[in-house]
């Protein structure tokens, strides 16, 4: 693992200037930005964020990847990315749950400055209940929105680009969960990945039959139970999970194979009932297992395998999908693998992820 000293802190590319009209606290935010150069590091710790948040984890740049972690960081690197766009700029967002009014007034103040805003939005999993309001404001308001295709049994992709970024979240844009919710994002400007996103999109927008590229590192749903059984396979030394679900069978028996063959493997969740025997298992085979109770003050949301951290072989995954057929199978996901060329952004996951595991209580 990588030390301290090690990890790059830098930004993640906020371009153009917040124009007059918008919310009050990313003006703010992006005048940090502009008078700092330090990019979004620069909103960390300066009391900018919407709410009171734990301590900062250093944002983290390696290669074309830089990662936040939430709660920690807080979601006004969210707000100026999107505020940063420039007129003429597409900004595709695709979100499961969109609950967050300061975003949808950042998104309607970007279309009256020439962005051309397009906002996908899942309506499956509740019949477009939760989504309904933020769909009919931004309507009005002349952004467009459109629910996402009735092919995908959900769409529970959490991404946003904008020019040759891409926000690939954990997270919901939800603020009831911004303090509690253990996440990460990535924001990733790798020309390949960002070229297979967009592309998704326009096809998803279209409401037309896809099969999105792997661009440099992608994982894509439906289908990307193999991609994730992979990593569990190769593992060699060491395996962190964190995840929402435990109900898909192919990743229970790679862990429980894991184990077996002398891999260290470390699963923290929220507990619930509905996966208790499921985690019974896994403890049986030699997993080990430790969850927060459902009223924790930390909630484990994010999707997250790292194996072997510190390792020539280290390799991580950051996504939407959850352990779980539906996720798996028939939603449409979105997540990327990054592997040992990347190791200040495997570092600082793995090291949140331990310490998680730490707080957590073993599994009776």
């Amino acid at each position: 693992m990588a030390r301290a000293g090690d990890l790059r802190v830098t930004s993640v590319p906020v371009k153009g200037h917040v124009r007059s009209g918008r919310l009050h606290r990313a003006r703010r935010a992006a005048a940090v930005v502009a008078a700092s150069g330090l990019g979004l590091v620069g909103l960390v710790g300066t009391g900018i964020a919407r709410a009171s948040t734990p301590a900062p984890i250093p944002i983290v740049k390696s290669g074309p990847y830089t990662l936040v972690t939430e709660p920690e960081d807080g979601m006004h690197i969210v707000d100026a990315f999107i505020a940063g766009a420039h007129r003429g700029e597409d900004l595709d967002m695709t979100m499961y749950e969109l609950g967050d009014s300061e975003i949808e007034k950042l998104l309607v103040a970007d279309v009256h400055h020439g962005v051309a805003v397009k906002v996908l939005l899942d309506r499956a999993y509740t019949g477009g209940q939760f989504n309904r309001a933020a769909f009919t404001w931004l309507q009005r308001r002349g952004v467009a929105v459109r629910w996402a295709s009735a092919r995908y049994d959900t769409t529970h992709e959490k991404s946003i680009v904008v020019g040759g970024v891409a926000l690939i979240a954990t997270f919901n844009l939800t603020p009831q969960y911004y303090g509690s919710s253990r996440d990460f994002g990535i924001f990733d400007s790798n020309p390949a990945d960002v070229a297979s996103i967009t592309s998704t999109f326009n096809a998803d927008w279209a409401g037309t039959r896809s099969a999105p590229s792997r661009g440099a590192d992608l994982v894509w749903s439906p289908g990307s139970a193999s991609a994730l059984v992979s990593i569990i396979d190769n593992a060699q030394h060491t395996l962190l999970i964190e995840n929402e679900e435990m109900a898909d069978g192919r990743i229970e028996t790679a862990l429980e194979a894991a184990a077996r063959r002398g891999v260290d493997v470390d699963v923290t969740m929220t507990a619930s009932n509905a996966w208790a025997s499921e985690f019974t298992a896994l403890a049986a085979a030699g997993v080990h297992v430790r969850t927060y109770a459902a009223n924790a003050p930390l909630y484990i949301h994010a999707k997250v395998i790292v194996a072997d951290a510190g390792s020539s072989n280290e390799t991580m995954f950051v996504g939407s999908e959850n352990f779980g057929a539906g996720s798996l199978n028939w939603n449409r996901e979105l997540g990327l693998v990054i592997g040992a060329g990347q190791a200040p952004l495997i570092a600082v996951v793995s090291s949140v992820m331990t310490l998680d595991f730490a707080g957590a209580t073993p599994w009776h």
